[in-house]
């Protein structure tokens, strides 16, 4: 076969992206006996979702007519997937024949590179087109060949009737890949099929301006209404690892050719959906260029946001370079090393035992020219899973669009969140004991142990240790794992530590997990009490902090913080959560689950309150929440704070069955069991017994 090469005048060709590539071509494009160019599939090894990815290699701008020896480099990086993300051949229909030979014969040419071949054979594939895999230089949504051209890069890449792609209009998708904390999500976006047309330059050539201009019409699109959608949704499922395919540039700001800052209102509205979605450990990939560069920005989201762009495999800029002269280098304040023009493909390697991952460029010879590191100490960098890791900071934006999901998909995102950390149809059996009742200093709004209101609550002394042993071995036999000891406090006397002590290591000698509430702690009390061996120390922060002095003035949200820090100070578990239906508005709901997520590390264990409104208390007559709120509560607790045991706790005795069923479904795993929590009613075992054996629920 010969090859057509178009001359190059010296100087006359800049670095473009692969519009402005010299183009190669076949002059004698293999033919069907019939006379009718036909295309070839080319599958790959099928991709098993279930696989652990360490490996991920990605690249653009494939020639079919020059040399295909990289191919074979890039097999013997035995990546678990191959990413193919654009100008995968190039086959620009200048014919405008429906038919499409050129492209046809582009595909055939590729179908016959035996390295890629055997590339295919050893590794799944996932392809994205660009412009001139799409059939038009710089086309988009007007090109009137779109659809011929999606019938054909659907037949080549193999995809089956039932996938996705092939029911829709475009070519984008989402693979989930690995399972629980080690899964990795893939969205390759097409910027081709809906794409408005571009605004042409007033500057031919001009650096910056070289053929497009930034348009800031709120009418035109990048994706389409459709894939927006679809990317919003795609976006909130749960990854430890999210790679975001744009076959075009993102972040680059130092040309006018193809890119999304040609349309920098849907730039924005890519950075918006990834905000509001928290979508925290996402990676952008993309090709187009025929050179290689990586970029950062720290101002888009509220963490780095990496994009590593990889092209060309066999085309590269370094050639028209040498021919033109050609020594000019765009200047881009995002990018942090210098652009390669040498032959290039992108590997993405992943560390899960140090939750870390790179990407790096990779020249011709395999060896790193440009690399990434981001570990999860990163502010909330990549592999930081908003789903199934604490270290997630969240930010009130984010608890916000949480809040504001269609109920469904929360829910569906909770459960996810709740079976990826927990088994999902056990819940924890807790038994709470007032120790010490009424006569609190505190003047808690909502309490009736607090000797500031006229309740029905009389305060009492101490229980004698052997009286608590006894509650405790009551409650092991009725099912409880886990044995809570409160006391109506302000803060524990010295002279108390020793009877306290005593029934900590006597109830832990049962087997069953210790807590107590005994109000604030000094540094002694704390370590004494982490010494008898208490697990866990409850101290609610009860709302959120710009709502605190409305529930409680004889304290301060800080002095509950204080107590925090030091109860991990010597070396226990925390227990902490709040009460809902006091009054607050939505917005302090917010803070409180933002207080909550973002303490360092969150509390294990979450206990949500419905208020018991009780007579002779200022919040005794707040209005009730509804079950759905309350269930939008728990789910939003279970997504910010995946690993830890979210409690439905005071308030069961006024819910329906149906509302503590749709809070389990929402994500709580752990109740109190018995007839009595410390001052307030709670659902005896007969009826517990009957509603989780209805909602087949296991008591542990």
């Amino acid at each position: 076969m010969t090859i057509k090469r178009l001359s190059i005048a010296a100087g006359a060709l800049a670095l473009a992206a692969c519009a402005h590539a010299p183009e190669r071509f076949s002059e004698l494009p293999p033919e069907a006996p019939s006379g009718v160019i036909r295309a070839v599939p080319m599958p790959s090894a099928p991709l098993d979702r279930s696989k652990t990815m360490t490996r991920i290699v990605f690249a653009s701008c494939a020639q079919q007519n020059e040399d295909q020896r990289i191919w074979n480099l890039i097999a013997t990086e035995n990546p678990g997937l191959f990413l193919f993300i654009g100008d995968n051949v190039y086959g620009d229909v200048r014919s405008n024949d429906r038919s499409l030979p050129e492209l046809k014969a582009a595909y055939m040419r590729l179908a016959l590179s035996e390295p890629f071949a055997r590339l295919r054979a050893s590794t799944p594939v996932l392809a994205v087109w660009d412009d001139h895999d799409f059939g038009l230089n710089d086309g988009g949504g007007d090109y009137p060949l779109k659809e011929q051209s999606e019938q054909l890069f659907e037949y080549v890449w193999n995809i089956d009737a039932d996938d996705a792609r092939a029911g829709r209009p475009g070519v984008y998708g989402s693979w989930m890949i690995g399972e629980a904390a080690e899964r990795v999500q893939v969205i390759m976006l097409d910027t081709r099929y809906f794409r408005s047309p571009l605004k042409p330059t007033d500057e031919p050539g001009a650096p910056g301006k070289q053929r497009w201009l930034p348009d800031a019409d709120p009418s035109k699109t990048m994706l389409g209404e459709a894939q927006w959608s679809w990317l919003e949704a795609e976006l909130i499922k749960p990854a430890a690892l999210r790679l975001l395919v744009s076959s075009i540039q993102v972040m680059s700001e130092g040309h006018g050719y193809e890119a999304w800052r040609q349309l920098p209102l849907e730039r924005e509205r890519l950075y918006d959906v990834i905000r509001r979605t928290g979508a925290r450990d996402v990676f952008m990939l993309s090709g187009d260029r025929h050179a290689a560069a990586i970029y950062e920005r720290t101002d888009v989201v509220d963490y780095p946001l990496v994009e590593a762009t990889s092209s060309s495999l066999n085309l590269p800029a370094a050639t028209w370079r040498a021919q033109s002269g050609d020594t000019s280098v765009e200047i881009d304040p995002g990018r942090i090393a210098d652009m390669i023009f040498d032959a290039n493909y992108g590997r993405i390697d992943i560390d899960w035992a140090t939750a870390s991952a790179t990407v790096s460029i990779r020249a011709a010879s395999g060896e790193e020219v440009i690399a990434k590191r981001r570990h999860r100490n990163d502010r909330a960098g990549a592999m930081m899973n908003i789903y199934t890791k604490p270290e997630m900071r969240w930010t009130r934006a984010d608890i916000e669009a949480l809040f504001a999901l269609p109920f469904a998909d929360l829910i569906f995102q909770a459960q996810t969140v709740l079976r990826e950390n927990f088994a999902p149809n056990e819940v924890q059996a807790s038994r709470l004991l007032s120790i010490k009742t009424g006569g609190c200093a505190e003047n808690c709004g909502y309490c009736s142990q607090s000797a500031h209101f006229e309740t029905a609550v009389k305060a009492t002394k101490m229980l004698a240790a052997d009286e608590v042993v006894r509650y405790a071995k009551k409650a092991k036999v009725e099912g409880a794992s886990r044995f809570c000891m409160g006391a109506a406090w302000r803060s524990p006397k010295d002279r108390d530590l020793p009877a306290l002590c005593k029934m900590i290591s006597e109830v832990k000698a049962l087997g069953l997990e210790t807590c107590m509430t005994l109000g604030m702690l000094s540094d002694h009390q704390a370590r004494a009490l982490a010494d008898a061996g208490l697990d866990y120390y409850n101290h609610n922060i009860d709302t959120s902090p710009d709502y605190y002095d409305a529930v409680v003035t004889t304290r301060t949200f800080e002095d509950r913080i204080e107590t925090l820090a030091r109860v991990r100070a010597a070396g226990m578990k925390v227990c902490c959560g709040g009460i809902v239906g006091m009054g607050e508005q939505a917005s302090d709901r917010v803070g409180l689950i933002l207080a909550l997520a973002t303490m360092d590390p969150p509390p294990e264990s979450v206990p949500v309150n419905a208020l018991v409104g009780v007579a002779g208390t200022p919040l005794g007559d707040s209005e009730r929440l509804s079950a759905i709120e309350f269930a939008r509560i728990i789910a939003v607790a279970r997504i910010t704070m995946p690993r830890s045991m979210v409690r439905l706790s005071a308030g069961r005795e006024q819910m329906s069955e149906e509302a503590q069923a749709l809070a389990l479904l929402a994500g709580a795993n752990s109740i109190f069991i018995g007839d009595e929590l410390l001052t307030t009613r709670n659902p005896g075992e007969a009826r517990d017994a009957a509603l989780f054996g209805r909602l087949g629920v296991s008591l542990v």
